[in-house]
């Protein structure tokens, strides 16, 4: 048996990772909100009496794992591999991310607690419960949507289709058709569809890869600032040279944040500047004005905690100083965590947008669907282990041809992205 623990912004983000680590057979032992965040503890190859076994009634402190500080391994280990490396890093990113892996697991280590779960079987049964009724709402909305096309605009209806199915809302899948002519076949109303999808999907005017700037990660937590904000400025150094890059630390609230973000900087062998608090990050700012680039890793909060409005009006007021603010998207959310995630970072008028973790994605649509719905200019997409390598720019019609159906929606745009790139 195999007992997991995930933490997530919502119950849909969370169940996301359940299905993709642990697949369908996975068992909800428990659920609870854990500092903001919904926590779900799982099993597969479940065995109940096997658990009984090994759970004991309680828990003492002196019954804590007892690691080393985590701090320490991390100032070793960035020393003795920015000394065995160097500035060769800029080319390799795939070492980077290898290093930021052990990295995270020293931090989920150094919590030093050990937890005991508790069996609920009831949240087994609620669990499917509630997986059922979505998949029936979601097929009846796909169904009533796909036959409205079929009988107005029979032309279209292959089109609708497959965009609900590929995770696309029914009014961005109303909006994207209500320009396709009736007398177009459904292969060409489809291929027609993604020229339309990327007309009305909003670019930068500049890219940051090419003309640089200032600009602050921003995002919910969990969604891959740091990765994201690392991987910007490897890719930016290769092209301009690490002198022309600095990064500058603002996550005081991640256990070992500051840390990873040195030793990225050591590995890179870029300057990283911590600052503990927003209100400092002017002056910091104006002593980097000879770099090119200046990336700004912010701390992420949950739900609507006082402290994310505080750190985003702050960031607001550093308008004078060009500082830009770039969203982090992950493309494996539901709509609603997207949604939500926009409506508390809009205070900071995020001019770019980003969208990770691709490669776990089923249905990219949804992520798609909230860039058009809320109009954000979606600069760059991330899938992947290799930091800077699976960075990429935002191409809508790569990110679809990445898409691998079970049940072949797309098929015609994804073999059309194909025949366009050979």
């Amino acid at each position: 048996m195999k007992i997991r623990r995930f933490l997530a912004e919502n119950i849909s983000a969370a169940m996301a990772q359940v299905r993709a680590e642990l697949g369908p057979e996975a068992v909800i032992l428990s659920n609870q909100q854990r500092d903001g965040q919904v926590e779900i503890v799982c099993a597969v190859d479940y065995d109940e009496n096997r658990l009984e076994a090994v759970i004991e009634p309680s828990t003492t402190p002196d019954q804590s794992t007892v690691v080393d500080r985590p701090a320490d391994r991390f100032a070793d280990a960035g020393m003795a591999q920015s000394r065995a490396v160097g500035n060769s890093l800029i080319g390799d990113s795939r070492s980077i991310a290898d290093a930021g892996q052990h990295q995270a697991a020293g931090i989920v280590e150094s919590g030093g607690q050990r937890v005991v779960w508790a069996t609920d079987p009831l949240m087994g049964e609620m669990h499917s419960t509630v997986e059922s009724l979505r998949d029936l709402i979601e097929h009846q909305m796909l169904d009533m949507v796909w036959s409205g096309a079929a009988s107005h605009q029979p032309n279209t209806s292959l089109a609708v289709r497959k965009l609900l199915e590929a995770g696309f809302s029914a009014d961005i899948s109303r909006t994207l058709l209500s320009d396709i002519p009736a007398g177009y076949s459904r292969e060409r109303a489809l291929e027609l569809t993604l020229a339309i999808l990327k007309r009305k999907l909003p670019t930068p005017l500049s890219s940051l890869l090419e003309k640089g700037g200032r600009v602050a990660i921003t995002g919910p937590s969990g969604v891959g600032k740091t990765t994201f904000a690392v991987g910007l400025a490897a890719k930016f150094a290769r092209r301009h040279g690490v002198a022309e890059v600095a990064l500058v630390g603002l996550d005081n609230q991640r256990v070992g944040a500051q840390e990873q973000l040195r030793m990225y900087g050591q590995l890179l062998g870029m300057q990283v500047h911590i600052v503990q608090e927003a209100g400092a990050l002017k002056s910091t700012l104006q002593s980097l004005q000879k770099k090119a680039l200046v990336v700004v890793d912010t701390a992420g909060f949950g739900g609507d905690d006082p402290a994310l409005q505080n750190q985003l009006r702050q960031l607001m007021g550093l308008a004078a100083e060009d500082l830009q603010t770039l969203l982090i998207l992950p493309a494996y959310a539901s709509s609603v965590f997207l949604q939500a995630a926009v409506r508390r970072y809009r205070i900071s008028i995020p001019q770019r947008c980003a969208i990770t973790h691709l490669d776990s994605v089923t249905q990219p649509g949804v992520a798609l669907s909230c860039l058009l719905e809320n109009q954000l200019q979606a600069e760059f997409v991330s899938h992947g282990p290799r930091i800077a390598d699976d960075l990429h720019r935002f191409d809508v019609g790569k990110m679809l041809a990445r898409f691998k159906p079970t049940t072949a929606p797309l098929e015609l745009l994804r073999e059309k992205e194909v025949a366009n790139a050979g």
